[in-house]
């Protein structure tokens, strides 16, 4: 993980509205790695052919269309107009592009997609996650003492399905990535009064700042 890039500036992709609660199923909060001993892990995930891959079902619904994800965790794209997070995501960075000039902007985090004159985005993360921005656009944690479900992606399937402890013999501490599901909008988007709302969980994760 530590080897992938930061990246900005990609061309906007819009998976479409996200304007009803929309809630994770379980599945999507259980940790997949890439080994035993590895020391990242990743929720929302399938296990593909090459290994980890985007679990779509872990996003709000998109657009009929729209763009697929290549790899995982890889800054799918986000959602405009956007109203909430989804259930138990809380908003955890948040960005505004001055109504005159979208180069005229200030954000939380590096963002992966320019924004519009006049558009607010927020990045919404699980909670004890903070936005992030390694090979695109995606919520990190960084853990010391957890327990949490985990599996293992093997040659195209998933393997060993179990709670690991960290610290362990083998793991001190875990990077969790998860994904961000990032909203956008315009103040047109919206009736004068509304603001953006998200939910929250209590969060068991004793995380570090990265």
């Amino acid at each position: 993980i530590s080897t992938m890039s930061i990246l900005t500036s990609q061309s906007r992709v819009i998976l479409g509205p996200l304007t009803a609660a929309f809630q994770p199923p379980a599945p999507c909060s259980a940790g997949v790695g890439i080994c035993s001993t590895c020391n990242d892990v990743f929720f929302g995930q399938k296990c593909g052919s090459v290994g980890p891959q985007d679990d779509t079902t872990c996003w709000p619904p998109t657009t009929q269309g729209a763009l697929r994800p290549s790899s995982a965790l890889n800054g799918w794209g986000f959602y405009s107009p956007g109203i909430s997070c989804p259930v138990g995501f809380t908003s955890a960075c948040h960005a505004t592009a001055d109504s005159g000039s979208s180069s005229s902007q200030t954000a939380d985090w590096a963002m992966q997609f320019p924004m519009e004159p006049g558009e607010t985005a927020v990045g919404c993360c699980p909670p004890g996650f903070n936005c992030h921005n390694q090979n695109g656009q995606t919520c990190l944690a960084v853990v010391r003492t957890i327990t949490l479900s985990t599996v293992t992606c093997r040659s195209g399937r998933f393997e060993g399905f179990n709670f690991a402890t960290i610290p362990n013999a083998a793991v001190l501490s875990l990077n969790i990535f998860a994904p961000m599901i990032q909203i956008a909008w315009k103040a047109s988007d919206r009736p004068p009064a509304s603001t953006s709302t998200a939910t929250s969980s209590p969060s068991s994760l004793s995380r570090e700042t990265p």
